[in-house]
């Protein structure tokens, strides 16, 4: 399953209005179940992007934390989307009653 950026690229949600993807990116990622395989795949993504932050701090100053924090909030954003891909084609279907096309990310 290929990497999607942002939800918008994700052809399930295309044809819908922004106000309903953002309503069903949000009840997807927010009810997230908690399973070792989502566990291993946030810890291996906070961990090193915490260990870049705080390397370059020690290295350049406290500044550059706070200049890192925005890519790294979108870095985890990104693992959460991906890991919601299967609960948004879900819900998608719920609310459309018919089966959704291909689950791939079109750039």
């Amino acid at each position: 399953m290929p990497i999607c950026l942002f939800f918008s690229r994700m052809p399930e949600l295309k044809n819908l209005p922004g106000a309903e993807r953002e309503e069903i990116v949000g009840a997807a990622v927010f009810s997230l179940p908690i399973t070792l395989r989502g566990l291993l795949i946030v810890a291996e993504v906070v961990m090193p992007l915490t260990a870049v932050a705080f390397g370059l701090s020690l290295v350049l100053g406290h500044w550059i934390a706070y200049a890192y924090l925005p890519f790294g909030c979108f870095v985890i954003w990104v693992v959460f989307l991906n890991l919601a891909q299967t609960r948004i084609r879900e819900l998608v279907e719920a609310k459309e009653g018919r089966s959704v096309g291909s689950p791939s990310c079109r750039a």
